[in-house]
Parts: C-alpha cells; sequence; structure tokens
C-alpha cells in the first residue's frame, strides 16, 4: 500500500511538470515567434528571422503546441520564405502546413505582399483549403495625409489613436516610386500622436511614393491602421508642389535633402559622416546658419525665472546674543524689522538656540537670464534680477550669476521636446533663511523673534535642469535644481529654478 502511494505522488509530480513544460514550450515558442517578425523581418534580416522561427518550430515538436500558434509560425515562415528569401517553393510549402493545421489562417496583413499573397493563394488552392472567414476590422487611426511633396524632401506621417484605444508601438511601412517591397520605420510619440518623416532615400525621384501605418500593442498584434499593403496611401513626389507645404504638428516644414550627398538611416549626429548632420532619420549635408539648418535653430535664448531658496541652516548656540550676531553669519530681528541687541540671560536653557535644518523661509530671486548656443551642445549664459524676503538689514538685493552648460542629447535645439542638461557657474548673490526663535533675557523675559542665518555674497553653482520646447523649437519651459555654496560666509543653498525663455 506504501508503494502504491508512493507510486501515485511520483505519477502526480511527473504530470504536473509535463505539464509545466508544456507551457513553458509554449511561451518560448510564442516569444521566438513574435521576435522573428517584428525584430529581424522589421530589421530585413530574413535569415535570422528563419531560423528563429525553425526553433520554434523545434521546441513545439517537443512539446505539443496548440495548432493556433503552429499554424502562425508556420504563415510566418512562409511570410519570410516569400518576401525576404524569395524561396518560393519553401513558401508555399510552409503555407500547406499552417492550412493543414489551422485552414482559417492567414498571412499577416501587416507583411502582405504580392509575392507572399500569390505563394499562399498557390498553397491555398493546392491543398482544397475553405475560404477564410473574415477578420474583425482593424481600428481606423486618424490621420490627414499629404498628397504631394517636392522631391528630395521627406514626407511626414501623423497619426492619432482612436478613442478607447492603445499601441505600444506605431510603424509606418513605406515603398518609393520603383521599389519592389515596403520599408519598415517606428513612428515616435509627438504632440497627440505618433509622427516621423519618410526619409530621403525614399524621395529622391518623382512617382507616387505609397506607405501604410499599422498600430501594435504590446503582444506585437495589430490594435488600428491607416491605409494597407493592398490599399497604401499615396503621395505625389514632384519637382515643385504648389500648396501648403507637409508639416508635423507644431513643426516647421522639413528642409530639403542634400541632393548631392549621399544619405543614409541615422539617430543622432554622431552616426553620419564628417560633414554631415543627422536630420529627419537622414544623413544630409552640414550648413551652418540661416535657413539652412535643421528647423532653423535657434542660438540666442531669453527668458524670467523664479528661483526660491532653500537654506541649510547651521546649529548655532545663543544664536541671538550680541557676540553671536557681530560675526555676521546670524541676525535676529523684531517681528518689526528692528534688530534685537540685548544681554540674554544666561539661564534661559535651550531658548536660545538655532537648529539644524531646513529654513521654512530663504530669498525668492526674479531673475533675467539670457543664453548664447555654441556649436550643437554648449551654452553660456548670464542671469541678473532681484532679491526678495531677505534679511532686514546688511543685504544688497541684487543676484547676478554666469554660468557654463552642457546639453546631453545631440543637437537639442534643432526639434521641439526635451533638452536635458548639466550646469555650473559662480557670481553675486547673498542669501538668508529665516527661522522662528524664542529667546530669554533678563529684563523683557521670553521674546519670539525671526533669527536670519546669511550666506555669501559670492556663490558658487551647479547641476542638472531640462528645457523643454513648447511645439517649435522657439519656446521652452525651464526647470532646474542647483545646489549653491555662498562664500565667504559659508552656507549651503537648494534652489529649484522654474521659467520660460524665448530663441531667436
Amino acid at each position: 500500500m506504501r508503494s502504491f502511494r508512493a507510486l501515485l505522488s511520483v505519477s502526480a509530480v511527473l504530470l504536473v511538470s509535463a505539464s509545466a513544460w508544456g507551457q513553458n514550450a509554449e511561451t518560448r515558442a510564442r516569444g521566438l515567434n513574435r521576435d522573428a517578425m517584428e525584430t529581424d523581418y522589421l530589421a530585413t534580416n530574413m535569415k535570422a528571422a528563419a531560423a528563429k522561427l525553425q526553433t520554434a518550430l523545434r521546441v513545439c515538436q517537443k512539446s505539443r503546441c496548440s495548432n493556433d500558434l503552429l499554424a502562425q509560425i508556420y504563415v510566418n515562415l512562409g511570410t519570410v520564405y516569400a518576401a525576404g528569401l524569395n524561396q518560393h517553393a519553401q513558401a508555399v510549402e510552409a503555407f500547406k502546413q499552417a492550412l493543414s493545421l489551422q485552414p482559417s489562417v492567414t498571412p499577416d496583413p501587416n507583411y502582405l505582399t504580392a509575392a507572399v499573397q500569390k505563394d499562399f493563394d498557390e498553397a491555398k488552392g493546392a491543398g482544397g483549403a475553405t475560404e477564410a472567414p473574415s477578420e474583425k476590422p482593424l481600428a481606423e487611426l486618424t490621420e490627414k495625409p499629404w498628397s504631394e511633396q517636392a522631391i528630395r524632401t521627406p514626407v511626414p506621417v501623423f497619426v492619432e489613436l482612436p478613442g478607447g484605444v492603445e499601441a505600444a508601438r506605431v510603424v509606418v511601412r513605406y515603398k518609393a516610386p520603383g521599389q519592389a517591397s515596403f520599408t519598415d520605420l517606428p513612428l515616435k510619440a509627438h504632440a497627440s500622436g505618433f509622427g516621423g518623416y519618410i526619409p530621403c532615400s525614399a524621395v529622391e525621384t518623382a512617382g507616387k511614393l505609397e506607405y501604410f501605418v499599422t498600430a501594435l500593442d504590446a503582444k506585437g498584434d495589430p490594435v488600428a491602421s491607416a491605409g494597407s499593403a493592398t490599399e497604401p496611401r499615396t503621395v505625389e513626389l514632384k519637382d515643385a508642389i504648389s500648396g501648403k507645404r507637409p508639416t508635423l504638428p507644431g513643426s516647421p516644414p522639413p528642409s530639403p535633402c542634400a541632393a548631392e550627398v549621399a544619405t543614409s538611416s541615422c539617430q543622432a549626429d554622431d552616426d553620419c559622416a564628417e560633414g554631415q548632420v543627422c536630420q529627419d532619420s537622414a544623413c544630409v549635408a552640414k550648413t551652418e546658419g540661416g535657413e539652412g539648418e535643421p528647423h532653423d535653430r535657434k542660438l540666442n535664448w531669453v527668458g524670467l525665472v523664479v528661483a526660491p531658496y532653500l537654506m541649510l541652516i547651521q546649529e548655532k548656540t545663543d544664536a541671538c546674543s550680541v557676540a553671536a550676531q557681530s560675526d555676521g553669519n546670524v541676525g535676529c530681528f523684531y517681528r518689526d524689522g528692528t534688530r534685537y541687541d540685548r544681554a540674554l540671560n544666561p539661564a534661559q536653557g535651550s531658548a536660545n538656540t538655532l537648529s539644524s535644518g531646513i529654513a521654512p523661509v530663504g530669498t525668492l530671486h526674479l531673475l533675467l537670464m539670457y543664453e548664447r548656443v555654441l556649436g550643437r551642445r554648449f551654452v553660456l549664459g548670464v542671469r541678473a534680477g532681484y532679491t526678495l524676503f531677505g534679511a532686514p538689514e546688511d543685504l544688497v538685493p541684487i543676484h547676478a550669476e554666469a554660468r557654463f552648460a552642457f546639453h546631453l542629447s545631440s543637437d537639442p535645439f534643432a526639434r521641439p521636446g526635451l533638452r536635458p542638461y548639466v550646469f555650473a557657474g559662480g557670481g553675486y548673490g547673498p542669501a538668508s533663511g529665516r527661522v522662528p526663535v524664542e529667546v530669554v533675557d533678563a529684563v523683557q523675559g521670553k521674546q519670539k523673534l525671526d533669527a536670519y542665518q546669511v550666506g555669501g555674497p559670492g556663490l558658487v553653482v551647479l547641476g542638472p535642469g531640462l528645457q523643454y520646447a513648447l511645439g517649435g523649437p522657439s519656446l521652452a519651459l525651464v526647470v532646474e535644481l542647483s545646489a549653491k555654496a555662498m562664500i565667504p560666509d559659508f552656507a549651503l543653498v537648494i534652489a529649484p529654478y522654474v521659467g520660460a525663455a524665448y530663441g531667436f
């Protein structure tokens, strides 16, 4: 009896293990199937795509996968053979295998080409499979397509998701005049939707440019589209156009390509050869100044910023005594602004101590700014303005500083969006932090005063910053978090900066 129970236990463990293995194998096969099409196929690495799909089939052979999954793998393998490797006999055979497992299977419309459709029709006719039922139509992406564009000028593409639809990524598939197959390009988040530019390599000659856009969910399944491979959008490429120049929302029209220089795809200037810059995902000849610069780069910036100071208070005993106030680091005042200069009662205990921490009230600075862009990433600037809420005495309410900034992204002033940077500088600008304190003197007894810890008037500053260009390259929000060391009267200050800047 004991042996029988042991046998049952071992059997149960084996059954559970086999079930888990089967689930893990199917999950792995799905991942290989997805990576083959979404990564390798879209990158035109067809041999790698076919290898991953064949590996997925071997995984399913070791532990049975569902017929639906097997059919998807076979139909994708047929697509790679037909459209990517030009191996039509192998494509027909793969499609036959898919149809034998799932008669209603069809090629993914996002990868459908004339060659794929031809080989699939041949396999379907040979296998005698029944007509596949029509699939649920995809949601429609909102788009106002451009009907024409000048040759050698990138074509803007912008779409918005319909209500209730979410997408992990959006891809535009385009075909240049005379090109046999579609090329894929991911669109980036832009304004209220997704946008990008069909690059210079696709607009070199006159004729019809074709494209369609597909939105994919996190699983890689299409959820919405604008056009299709069989009914693409068309843009007539001409020597010149008479109507409005195509643009992305909130952006200027793209600059013409450099006709005499061969272009290549890029993400940043560093991807291009010497003498070229990255513009609209393509390398073009570098131009200096004027309208030839990408997106009319703004080199001069003026603006207004507000900076409240948070001073780190240093602990000080007998803070409001005459002796303690004589060194200039601390000043104590009645609420009407009159300096407190009475002798303290030695028996006050802890009443006259200024505790360490952050002052709840510090100086507030209203500053005008001017910055000059040098090259692509470097910025020199000055800020000057007025100081509020300082100590009642011994404070010149003026702030002035010079600074240097280095932007972390390549060529940030050529386009709207986020512009992160780091900065350092120095200048003049006394600061103080106000802390309420209670003292005890021999004449008036307990007194409630305002104690000011003072630093400066010199300062050294460094920290991170961020510009966010609104819609175009000319107007930007400015946010910074600076750390300041005040000298010669030493104090530490944390100062957030918030403001706006205009470029010209």
